[in-house]
């Protein structure tokens, strides 16, 4: 009886490949600049499957190790002073952690915003919102234009650090905004709610009140989570602008 590896079975595997594509970049094998081998090529060398080196190239891309170049795939780009990574945010306790660390961000980049936004960043708010609500209304590429609008609050607060950081967070909340999203899409309103509360953001940065602004986006961040975590399905009541803090 043939019997398959578990997910569990994968991570190693994906993890030993990682380690000992780290070691061969470390030892000189593939310097700064060179060309990592095909998929293929790194599946016959290590004896894995392409899926296993795909997962462990994604980490390394991750960690600013390897860029993607058209025309010439993962090229090395050396070693980083310092590889941040966060866990894979699949339990609920993760999950949480992570919305904990969005709101510690965007929170105040929204407040940031509100403060020093000028008129070329509003104009690239407002054109993410109408892109995002084309999206939703037409069920296209939702979760890739809600993480943009997020990015572009980022950018109007004008601080480029929190814009990088906002970028690396970005690779694990594709996957929970498309979740959110599909969610959102089971329960009547759903969707029309996420536009809504993004629509109470734009509005606080538009009038340039950083007050106004914190609380919209904890809201959003808040009613967010809940739609990940499927409360609103149950018929969750929606939270009152008055149970967040008060801006300070």
């Amino acid at each position: 009886m043939q019997t398959h590896p578990g997910p569990g079975a994968t991570r190693s595997r994906s993890q030993l490949a990682e380690q000992q594509l780290r070691q061969a970049i470390a030892d000189g094998t593939w310097p700064a600049g060179a060309r990592l081998p095909t998929e293929t090529e790194l599946a016959a060398r290590f004896g894995m499957s392409r899926s296993t080196l795909r997962e462990a190239v994604s980490r390394l891309r991750a960690d600013g190790l390897v860029d993607s170049r058209p025309g010439r795939g993962a090229v090395v780009r050396g070693a980083p002073s310092l590889a941040l990574r966060l866990p894979q945010a699949g339990a609920d306790a993760s999950v949480g952690h992570l919305f904990e660390l969005r709101r510690l961000l965007e929170v105040e980049a929204a407040a940031l915003a509100a403060e020093r936004r000028d008129a070329e960043a509003l104009q690239a708010l407002e054109q993410a919102h109408e892109t995002m609500a084309q999206a939703a209304a037409g069920g296209l590429h939702a979760p890739q234009a809600d993480l943009a609008f997020h990015r572009a609050v980022a950018a109007a607060s004008a601080n480029p650090m929190l814009l990088t950081l906002l970028d690396f967070v970005g690779q694990h909340l594709e996957r929970l905004i498309a979740r959110a999203w599909e969610n959102s899409a089971r329960v009547a309103g759903g969707a029309h709610a996420a536009q809504r509360e993004h629509e109470a953001v734009l509005a606080a940065i538009r009038d340039r009140d950083p007050g106004a602004a914190r609380q919209a986006a904890a809201r959003h961040l808040q009613a967010a989570q809940e739609r990940l975590a499927g409360l609103a399905a149950a018929g969750a009541a929606p939270v009152p602008a008055g149970a967040l803090p008060a801006a300070h």
